[in-house]
């Protein structure tokens, strides 16, 4: 399978917007970091919308997303964890049935998926949960190297378990 790498899974989903100007304001309206709503579905290492421009069929809504769930209950978990940003901006789009339906939400996303034909996964067999624990590690490792250099072997061993990195 092309979309898949590992335990990691892609999803590109690409759908005709029928109003670009109030999809842009929505899309302005979603928080960032750890206040987007994709922080809150689970599993997620990579998400975002992209208006891509008018070539022809006029401007389509691109939704990227790297994550390691299985594809439907990835879906699902849209559905349930970020409906009202769901709505608000695929509402936007032509055909959108909202997110209410979950059945009806996750066929309009599954006629609208692109598959990939190459996806690579910067940590294919790692969850999310793993990534952001390696990421903590590297961030306290950081932190410790430097308090580290005037230290003697016998402090050092001790701070090191002091810093939960033994």
């Amino acid at each position: 399978m092309s979309d898949a790498c590992g335990q990691s899974r892609a999803l590109t989903v690409l759908t005709p917007v029928k109003d670009e100007g109030s999809l842009r304001a929505a899309l302005g309206r979603i928080p960032d970091e750890e206040r987007s709503p994709l922080a809150r579905l689970p599993g997620t290492h990579f998400g975002r919308w992209v208006v891509m421009p008018d070539l022809g069929d006029g401007p389509q809504l691109l939704f990227s997303a790297t994550h390691d769930k299985s594809d439907e209950d990835y879906l699902q978990q849209i559905a349930a964890h970020m409906a009202d940003e769901a709505d608000e901006i695929w509402g936007q789009c032509e055909g959108y049935p909202g997110a209410a339906d979950r059945g009806a939400f996750v066929d309009y996303l599954k006629q609208h998926r692109v598959r990939t034909n190459l996806f690579v996964s910067a940590y294919p067999r790692a969850t999310l949960d793993e990534v952001l624990e390696g990421l903590d590690l590297r961030r306290r490792l950081g932190d410790f190297a430097p308090r580290a250099q005037s230290m003697d072997p016998e402090q050092l061993r001790a701070e090191f378990g002091k810093a939960g990195l033994a």
